[in-house]
This record gives structure tokens, sequence and C-alpha cells, in this order.
């Protein structure tokens, strides 16, 4: 059976939601989340984020040339959904509850309630039609304490991911679908 073209991207499995931080050059904080993101290299590790050209995300990293990408846990998918539905506020982090925490290597902030962060400098963008592709070399790293193994498919196992099914859907790596 066929089905429409502009359905194409719920036709595979949803992606991991991630959460980005960003500041620009006056010092105001930002916080969305995203889900289109992938790792995209080994050596140096790089990964890359859709995003699209209208919003404070994409002008904060071009205007700074980094960004944080935070991998958030079902715990806080309500401060995600929040995060992203911010309207008139003016902080993000304070609208959506979520804590900004010192970067070691950028000026962009850590999001302490994210199970794992990734310090990221700017090292490309690539344009489609409606998103650009923001590719990030990670700098430094963190995760919650008791989370990190050795064996790297422990490390991943360990990650309670959540992903954007559509709307203010998502689903957990457990399989229960949460609706905000």
């Amino acid at each position: 059976m066929k089905f429409p073209l502009d359905r194409v991207v719920y036709s595979t499995p949803p992606s991991t939601v991630i959460l980005v931080s960003t500041i620009n050059k006056q010092g105001e904080k930002n916080v969305a989340p995203f889900g289109f993101f992938m790792p995209c290299a080994h050596n140096p590790p790089m990964v890359a984020v859709g995003v699209r050209k209208v919003i404070t995300t994409y002008k904060n990293i071009k205007e700074t040339k980094d960004f944080v990408v935070g991998i958030p846990t079902p715990e806080i998918v309500r401060q995600v959904w929040l995060s992203g539905n911010k309207k008139e506020a003016t902080d993000a982090f304070e609208f959506s509850k979520l804590t900004p925490t010192k970067s070691d290597k950028i000026e962009s902030f850590r999001i302490e309630e994210c199970q794992v962060n990734l310090e990221c400098k700017y090292v490309g963008e690539y344009d489609t039609t409606d998103h650009t592709i923001i590719f990030g070399k990670v700098v430094s790293t963190d995760c919650k304490e008791g989370l990190y193994d050795e064996d790297k498919g422990k490390f991943r196992l360990n990650l309670k991911p959540i992903y954007h099914v559509t709307k203010n859907k998502f689903k957990t790596g457990e399989g229960k679908e949460v609706v905000v």
C-alpha cells in the first residue's frame, strides 16, 4: 500500500529525543527539545542535530559556535515538553524547571536533569529543505553516577531514552506511551 510522502518521517522508528542547550553573546540561555538527532563519527566523536533556521537554537549556535546535547529520561518528559512550548517565556530553563549547570569546555550550559550531556563545538552544517543539520564535535561529556560502563553495550542498555511519536505523545525505551 502506498502512503503520502509527507508521512515518510513517520515510517521509521521514532528518534531519541534530546535537549539542546545554547547561549547567545548577551548570556541569555536557551534549551529546546529535538527529535532529529544522531551520532555521526567516532574519532573525533561528532553528533548531528536537525534544526530550523528560524529558531533561537540555530541562531545561538551560529553566534557562539557551541551547544550541549542532553539526553533526557522518561522522568522529565513533562519538562522536555515544556521546553519546546515556552511561547513567550524569556528563560526556557526557568519555564521548564530544568537546571543549567556550568560546562567544562564551552559557554552553553549542561542540563542537570539529563542522564548524559555532550558539550559540542560547531563544525558545520548542511541545509536540507525545511531543516539544517548542525554538526558538532563533542569536546567533553558527563553522565549520571552509575550509568557509564566500560562495556559499550552495557552502557547503551543503561540509558533510559524517550522517543517523540507525534505532537504531545512520547514513548519510553520500555515501550510505555506517555502523553503530556
